[in-house]
């Protein structure tokens, strides 16, 4: 509470020398409405980043909920709604509407100020392109195929660890799920071996039918998700990939959609999965020599949303958070950034554009205005006679000699030009003494203007 205060309080900047009697500012206001269209995936997070966000910056918000939760939505909208009546706010500040596109085409056309989507590259893109007919600022948050790197010096056990728990967590179902692992050749078997002994004893399914624990839960879209992670599975394997453990859906229950958690090696680009995200339960395992070779492998990809890298040495740490193209980058440990919510959050590329969280995020719920106004009584803006509509013959004189007086170098031009100006507002007539660097400067411009009448008129002869 108190940091946000602070970011959306009037934030002072610096003036030019030209404007040292004015003070500049910029403000932070309510844009007015804010459009939200969220996912199905952490329907209860997604929901509250916009919703605190949009409140704690003064603007209303309607939220489109996934047609998939609309009830847990529509019930979390309703907890919102009734702390702001008993906080003496509208309850109309929050709004929900649920349905399926149509409802979010009609959002985008409602005349709201801003609009926040979290979604895949696909729809995301549609979304975008319906809003540029209205000139309606949005932010995306879009699919992500996050890699992460296993450097030969790292802790492996603990890589490993959280490499299956970046892929396996929810099914794979995360935007920032590990999609891709990248390990260096001196402990490439090691990790292939390790990897395919965790994930073979994964526990799969449904907890309320099952004896004991589970890992792992179902796909929650259904038939139409396990067809489209099977299908990049297969063309993976159908072009050269190493199908290790998994690789097919568990028929065991009637009662929801499994798929065995799996692990591919031998990734080359051409395969479809090296590129498009899979969002679901399958680790792709890459080999690499040196952190060049890596970064060029992570970065032949279309989506930049995280990257999380584990290696001791500091100097190659710096070296993979300034070249791999995304836009949260974790060293040692998977997700954390997302669990501070001082923190930006949003990437690059196929993956959006666009920030939530941190003062970026609330910032961007606001209409940002720049402002400048008198430093004091005093000092009155008024605007000399040389520069008054319609300008006398010396005008540019008169800027001119301000030029030097505020840019030049040596106080002796500076303490010339001075004495030009106060001279010419005493007498407006006054034209200074050309000084020989500016005689220098009309005979280059002379030159280049000789030049250039050249150029056209071989260019005229020539057609």
């Amino acid at each position: 509470m108190t940091e946000g205060e602070k970011v959306l309080q009037p934030e002072k900047r610096s003036s030019s020398p030209l404007m040292f009697y004015r003070r500049g500012e910029v403000q932070y206001h309510p844009l007015g409405v804010i459009g939200a269209i969220q996912p199905w995936n952490y329907p209860f997070h997604n929901f509250m980043n916009t919703v605190i966000s949009g409140i704690f910056a003064g603007s209303a918000v309607v939220v489109k909920a996934s047609e998939y939760t609309g009830w847990s939505s529509m019930y979390f909208c309703h907890v919102i709604q009734e702390i702001l009546r008993h906080c003496g706010h509208p309850m109309e500040l929050v709004e929900i509407i649920t349905g399926d596109e149509e409802a979010g085409e009609g959002l985008v056309e409602s005349n709201i100020d801003k609009l926040f989507f979290t979604g895949s590259t696909r729809i995301g893109k549609k979304v975008a392109e319906r809003a540029a007919k209205y000139l309606l600022p949005v932010e995306l948050e879009l699919g992500g195929k996050d890699p992460l790197v296993i450097c030969d010096e790292c802790d492996i056990s603990t890589a490993i660890h959280m490499a299956m728990r970046g892929v396996f967590q929810n099914s794979g179902q995360n935007c920032l799920g590990i999609e891709r692992i990248f390990v260096q050749e001196e402990n490439y078997d090691y990790v292939v071996s390790e990897l395919k002994e965790q994930i073979s004893q994964l526990r799969v399914g449904d907890y309320r039918n099952l004896v004991g624990i589970v890992d792992m839960g179902g796909v929650t879209m259904g038939q139409s998700a396990l067809f489209k992670i099977q299908e990049l599975v297969n063309d993976a394997v159908q072009k050269g990939a190493d199908l290790v453990v998994g690789g097919s859906q568990l028929k065991f229950t009637p009662n929801g959609f499994f798929y065995k958690p799996t692990l591919l090696t031998n990734i080359t680009p051409d395969m479809r999965i090296a590129q498009e995200e899979v969002f679901g339960p399958v680790a792709c395992l890459y080999k690499f020599s040196n952190d060049d070779e890596c970064l060029r492998m992570i970065n032949d990809c279309k989506l930049g949303l995280g990257a999380t890298v584990f290696v001791n040495d500091r100097q190659r740490a710096k070296k993979y958070v300034d070249g791999i193209q995304a836009g949260v980058i974790s060293i040692n440990e998977f997700g954390t950034h997302y669990m501070n919510q001082a923190l930006p959050f949003g990437g690059t590329k196929d993956s959006g554009y666009g920030r939530f969280g941190g003062v970026e995020g609330l910032r961007a719920c606001c209409l940002m205005k720049t402002v400048t106004v008198d430093k004091n009584r005093i000092l009155k803006p008024s605007l000399p006679r040389h520069v008054v509509y319609p300008i006398l013959e010396n005008s540019k004189s008169y800027v001119k000699e301000l030029l030097y007086l505020v840019y030049a170098r040596t106080f002796f031009l500076k303490w010339e030009a001075l004495r030009n100006i106060m001279i010419m507002h005493v007498y407006q007539a006054f034209e200074p003494t050309p000084r020989a660097i500016d005689k220098y400067l009309v005979e280059c411009l002379e030159h280049e203007a000789v030049l250039a009448d050249a150029e056209r008129d071989d260019a005229v002869s020539q057609t």
